[in-house]
């Protein structure tokens, strides 16, 4: 990206003023450059800049490719420039920014020892800022007025500041939008975080900061530890070689080590100890050499044969999370036999199907069989077309479970306890040519459910844009038709195209739907509206010809988030009185870490909006706001629906929605395992990724700060020389040959 940075009212270049590249992933964004003397710069859109936790900077590469960006500039003397870019804007010619003079907003802070009130001198910290929608928008050249800003979710600048002789800190020429100042690791006070909110007329405020506590670990031979603060599981720290940490934050920790044994480089934790720091007090611990063992297990069928096909996978049962739940799984030889060097402890061992079986493991224990239980998950299926013909090569998926049936139909799930809701197991049903189905069923190895699939029938749809659609606009559509909805196949353009005019213009989709009753189409391109056709109950085709391009209201807001919630799902829906139909579909809606957000496309005669948004731990809030005037309300209060609500509409899909990776990660690892550092994102996020046993071993180093999960896999996948492949139950690294 290149430009030049312009006095709004002279015209004159201006040099050295700092500019930054915020991508909206939640990374850190240090100053990427800075002016030249006639007022240009040039910022590598394939480079990012962060500071580690220490407060040093450093850059590396960025593959992410955002779709939007916002640009910041900062010169003494003017306001913060603020401006939201697409990419292709940004890549497409110079830029001339625009500053205007002023002073901008500002912090005063005193930073004092807590426990003396003396002044704390030369404490580094880092500074971060969030713009809000409500920061000034920068102006570009040719422009009267700049657009309103509508800053990407988690785009934050960062400064490094450190306190003078007096504790003081002045830091002005910042934008609009929360702050946080972090104390950066490596000093005698320990990391605290405090939040802030710049002003226009700053007032000092104090800011006390404790005594941190100092480890020291140190082992004989070779080995891996992890240091895990107890309340921030995700902020761990791996050390390959005896360290010190300094300036920990009160509070307890866990440290897990890892001793290799063979080819088990990267097995499951062996030690763990507890540890509970107090602001200023120095501990050492010195990590034990274990004793090894041998875990012998035996798997074998209800006849007692063994079973040479299957997999037994071992967990520590006794170590607290996040590390608990780590994993080592190995198949079985021709007799059902498999082995793991262990150490003494509580165990958890498991074999797909059926009932975990938890032991002790210490000198004298035998060989351990693992023979059927009469509660194991086991579902029996016989699938079956509406004339009773089996139905053969359907699919069924239930949790991790994915079984195909047979030429008479059947197939027998084995399902992981853990996919158990009070005791039943949902299973997804699909089959070419028919129906979706789903249904709740009871385990049981004595009984075989029959299930019906229905004969669907296809419906297609076919349109044109006046104009080719841009690279990332969206183009969605869904057949509603009483309680059930049917989405289409991945929609692509069609192939037969005359001319290259035509590239990117003409779109076909094709529906599998129920082949009873009329049916509600509902279509959005791009950012527009929603449009409504009508289909008839014989109908097995639409073409609607050259659509005009249409758009509709546009609206900005902020909802009122509670403290601590992090929405992992978040949608809208419309009410309109001249339209009920618009409430039947809710679409995806983007918000940043205060709330705020802007909705495109409503409709003419749109009078409510709906909202509904769900956390990484199932709670769920919801919310309706009027439209008044066409604006709405400052703040929008949500609520917890009562268990009898049901959550609103078909969900409209969307280029967001949940895989097996959503979510973010937070993690800053330096030379771990590749097989560790996937177990510990399983063990934090949920998501199951594996990799293959030659890679387990390569050591990596990662840097995230709230990176969506599918970004921070795609950028290790390719680190290692790997594509992502997603499944439905798992992501799988596979080489790159």
């Amino acid at each position: 990206m290149q430009g030049q940075v312009l006095d709004a009212q002279s015209g004159f270049a201006l040099a050295g003023v700092e500019l930054f590249c915020l991508r909206g992933d939640g990374s850190d964004a240090a100053p990427l450059g800075r002016s030249g003397d006639d007022g240009s710069f040039t910022l590598p859109l394939d480079r990012v800049a962060r500071f580690d936790a220490s407060g040093q900077a450093q850059r590396a590469e960025d593959r992410s490719r955002p779709r939007a960006l916002v640009l910041v500039a900062r010169a003494p003397g003017y306001r913060p420039f603020v401006r939201r870019l697409s990419r292709e804007r940004a890549l497409a010619g110079p830029l001339r920014l625009l500053l205007e003079p002023g002073a901008g907003l500002g912090l005063r802070l005193r930073l004092l020892e807590a426990d003396s009130g003396a002044p704390a001198a030369g404490v580094a910290a880092l500074l971060r800022v969030e713009p809000s929608v409500s920061a000034a928008p920068g102006r570009l050249q040719g422009e009267r007025q700049a657009p309103p800003l509508e800053a990407p979710a988690r785009s934050q600048l960062v400064l490094r500041v450190e306190s003078d002789a007096s504790g003081g800190i002045a830091i002005d020429r910042l934008p609009a939008g929360r702050a946080t100042l972090t104390v950066c690791a490596g000093q005698p006070f320990a990391t605290q975080r405090f939040a802030l909110r710049p002003q226009a007329a700053p007032e000092e405020r104090v800011l006390p900061l404790s005594r941190g506590a100092q480890l020291e670990l140190s082992w004989e031979g070779e080995a891996r530890a992890v240091l895990v603060r107890a309340d921030e599981p995700e902020r761990s720290q791996v050390v390959v070689e005896p360290w010190t940490f300094v300036g920990l934050r009160p509070g307890r920790y866990f440290v897990h080590a890892t001793f290799p044994r063979g080819d088990l480089r990267d097995g499951l934790p062996e030690f763990v100890e507890r540890v509970d720091l107090v602001g200023g007090e120095s501990r050492r611990i010195e990590v034990p050499t274990p004793r090894w063992l041998r875990l012998a297990c035996r798997v074998v069928d209800a006849e007692g044969e063994g079973c040479p096909d299957a997999k037994v996978t071992l967990q520590r049962a006794d170590l607290p999370d996040p590390l608990g739940r780590a994993s080592l799984s190995l198949p079985c030889d021709a007799e059902g036999r498999v082995g793991f060097p262990v150490v003494a402890g509580d165990y958890r061992l498991l074999v797909k199907g059926r009932q975990p079986l938890e032991v002790r493991v210490g000198p004298e224990l035998g060989e351990v069989l693992l023979a059927p239980q009469a509660d194991d998950p086991v579902l029996r299926l016989r699938l079956v077309d509406a004339a009773g013909r089996p139905v053969a090569g359907a699919q069924v998926f239930a949790g991790s479970a994915r079984q195909v049936s047979d030429e008479e139909g059947r197939l027998v799930v084995r399902a992981d306890p853990e996919h158990l809701e009070e005791g039943r197991l949902w299973v997804n049903v699909e089959a070419p040519g028919y129906l979706l189905l789903q249904r709740e069923l009871l385990p049981d190895a004595a009984r075989e459910h029959t299930l019906t699939l229905e004969q669907g029938r296809i419906f297609e749809l076919s349109f044109e844009t006046q104009q080719a659609l841009p690279p990332r606009a969206v183009v969605f559509a869904c057949l509603l038709q009483g309680e059930r909805h049917a989405l289409p196949r991945p929609e692509r353009p069609d192939p037969e195209r005359p001319d290259p005019e035509r590239q990117g213009r003409r779109w076909t989709f094709r529906f599998l739907h129920a082949p009873r009753g009329r049916a509600d189409l509902a279509l959005r391109v791009g950012a527009g509206p929603v449009r409504w056709f009508e289909v008839g109950a014989s109908q097995t085709r639409l073409e609607l010809g050259e659509l005009a391009p249409a758009s509709g209201r546009r609206v900005a807001g902020r909802l009122r988030l509670p403290e601590g919630f992090r929405p992992l799902v978040a949608r809208y829906w419309v009410v309109s009185p001249s339209d009920p139909r618009c409430a039947r579909v809710s679409l995806a809606l983007a918000l940043s870490r205060d709330g705020s957000f802007v909705v495109h496309g409503l409709p003419a005669g749109a009078s409510e909006l709906g909202f509904l948004l769900a956390s990484e731990s199932d709670r769920t809030l919801t919310g309706r706001v009027r439209l008044e005037g066409g604006a709405l309300a400052e703040s929008i209060p949500l609520r917890e629906p009562k268990a009898s609500q049901q959550a609103p509409r078909v969900p409209f899909p969307d280029p967001h929605a949940a895989t097996p990776a959503s979510g973010t990660l937070s993690l800053s690892l330096e030379d771990v395992p590749l097989g560790t550092l996937l177990r510990l994102i399983g063990s934090t996020s949920g998501a199951t990724v594996t990799c293959p046993a030659e890679l387990r071993a390569r050591l990596v180093t990662v840097s995230y700060h709230e990176v969506p999960l599918i970004d921070a896999l795609q950028d290790l996948a390719e680190a290692a020389g790997c594509k992502l492949v997603e499944h439905p139950d798992r992501l799988e690294l596979v080489p790159v040959r």
